[in-house]
């Protein structure tokens, strides 16, 4: 995360908007973690801080995949989310009680879908570059891996009940794509980047 951090200062100036919110998405991560950490040790509860961040995650990235998608339909589900946001905060899950697991799981679903979404646009375009050059590619290989090991590790849960084993060896999976996801950010942000010529969307 750091590396990815520092790698987006060097290149801030250059980077097209597109990363720039993505690079919001890195140090806003490194952020909530510091924050979390203190709250964890001092208060003794971080779920006000976890909970805030999902909105505002799914905000930057949503953002960031708008600048290469141009669609406002991007526009108009981030709406929707944030409505959906506040229902579940005052009806299912507290801000102060419970995390927003409702809403997080909801903002994986979607950027799952924006990254393919970017995936499939690209792959219409000629072949006339590599597609390991265009400017969300690496970031969309690391939300694809990283929600593919987190949503199931949600939806199992409960189901694993007391089994330590089983949490123990999903929470390793979890942290090995936590830290490729934070590679592909800093990949991302080292290599010369290309925006694809996409048409905008509807």
């Amino acid at each position: 995360m750091i590396t990815a951090i520092i790698a987006g200062i060097f290149r801030f100036k250059s980077l097209p908007p597109s990363l720039r919110y993505f690079w919001l998405v890195v140090l806003q991560s490194f952020i909530t973690e510091m924050i979390a950490s203190y709250a964890r040790i001092r208060y003794h509860n971080n779920i006000v801080v976890y909970t805030t961040y999902v909105p505002i995650n799914f905000t930057l990235t949503t953002l960031g995949f708008y600048q290469e998608l141009r669609s406002r339909w991007l526009l108009r589900v981030l709406v929707a989310f944030w409505v959906f946001y506040f229902v579940n905060m005052v009806f299912w899950q507290p801000l102060t009680t419970i995390f927003a697991s409702n809403a997080w799981m909801t903002s994986m679903v979607f950027t799952s879908m924006w990254s393919l979404w970017y995936f499939y646009r690209i792959l219409q375009l000629p072949a006339t570059r590599s597609v390991f050059n265009y400017s969300l590619f690496w970031i969309c290989c690391g939300h694809l891996l990283y929600i593919a090991t987190c949503l199931p590790q949600n939806a199992l849960h409960n189901a694993m009940g007391n089994d330590l084993r089983a949490h123990y060896w999903f929470q390793i999976i979890r942290d090995v794509a936590n830290v490729f996801l934070y590679v592909c950010f800093a990949i991302t942000f080292l290599r010369k980047q290309e925006k694809p010529e996409l048409n905008p969307g509807i």
